[in-house]
């Protein structure tokens, strides 16, 4: 509409309808460089975490560190040692621990399924220390050498646990139910996959691991042994000389050496009943022989 005062119609004023008709549609692309800078990868390597395994061994006397032994004498303070490579993210602790005579026949439970001494005048508490060695975790419990009668060999057998991050410690007070695994804010705050793909949580078990040792236990004389009256160490050995004509043997020995003389006896009684049995056929015969002869001199 064409008008020539703006608002109103007035008789020279036009009206036009125009229509727009496209005749098909168009393409077209338009196009861009941008130029984008080779940005050389970092290649990142990490370490495979291998789990560390958990050591035995049996020491004399109180420091961890000293080298293992395979002889103590009855009445010894002596150590049980347990320790492992931390690399700075495992744990171990011990339970379930006990001594036995080799056949499984007299048995003494030395620490508890909790970790706890099982008898205390035999074992104290397990301790655990992480400054003794860099780089290792110590978990050991000192112990009065013993031994079960007839038998010089004491075989110990306890259970190792490794842990990520840190093992729950022991509650010897009966707070905590054995081997309880009471889960804190903290133990999902990092975690760890082995090369199979499993994951670990902190304070979560990696592996657990049966270990044994054996030892030699002596029996010293009585009369040579002086013990400390508060703690029960040995504090004097003399070692009583060997006379002429003394001898000591133990009760398995002495019942067997029994036993063999009363086999021994037995197979000579044996023997003698035969020879005499067949001492007095041979008589029997004789006789018979002789008789007989007499008897055809009548005729």
């Amino acid at each position: 509409m064409a008008e020539f005062a703006w608002g109103i119609l007035e008789m020279g004023d036009r009206a036009y309808d125009v229509s727009c008709r496209f005749g098909g549609t168009q393409i077209d692309t338009l196009e861009f460089n941008m130029q984008v800078p080779n940005i050389s990868p970092n290649t990142v390597t990490s370490s495979p975490i291998t789990f560390s395994s958990c050591n035995m061994k049996i020491v004399q006397g109180r420091n961890p560190l000293v080298t293992s032994v395979n002889v103590l004498d009855l009445g010894d303070i002596a150590t049980l040692v347990f320790w492992v490579d931390n690399q700075g993210v495992f744990d171990l602790s011990v339970f379930d621990c006990y001594a036995h005579d080799g056949m499984q026949m007299s048995r003494l439970e030395l620490v508890d399924e909790a970790g706890c001494p099982a008898h205390k005048k035999v074992i104290g508490f397990t301790q655990r220390s992480t400054a003794l060695s860099p780089g290792h975790t110590y978990v050991y419990a000192h112990f009065k050498a013993f031994k079960f009668p007839d038998i010089d060999n004491v075989f110990f057998t306890c259970q190792c646990r490794v842990c990520f991050d840190h093992c729950y410690a022991p509650d010897c007070d009966g707070n905590r139910k054995k081997r309880e695994a009471t889960s804190t804010s903290d133990d999902n705050k990092a975690k760890v996959v082995d090369a199979d793909g499993r994951e670990y949580n902190m304070g979560d078990s990696v592996d657990e691991q049966l270990m044994a040792e054996t030892i030699y236990v002596r029996v010293p004389s009585v009369d040579s042994v002086m013990y400390d009256e508060e703690t029960g160490e040995m504090l004097k050995l003399r070692h009583k000389a060997v006379t002429i004509g003394d001898l000591c043997v133990n009760r398995m020995t002495f019942i067997a050496g029994i036993s063999a003389c009363v086999v021994l006896l037995f197979f000579g009684f044996l023997a003698a009943a035969v020879c005499h049995a067949r001492s007095r056929r041979s008589q029997k015969t004789a006789t018979n022989t002789v008789d007989n002869f007499g008897f055809a001199g009548k005729f």
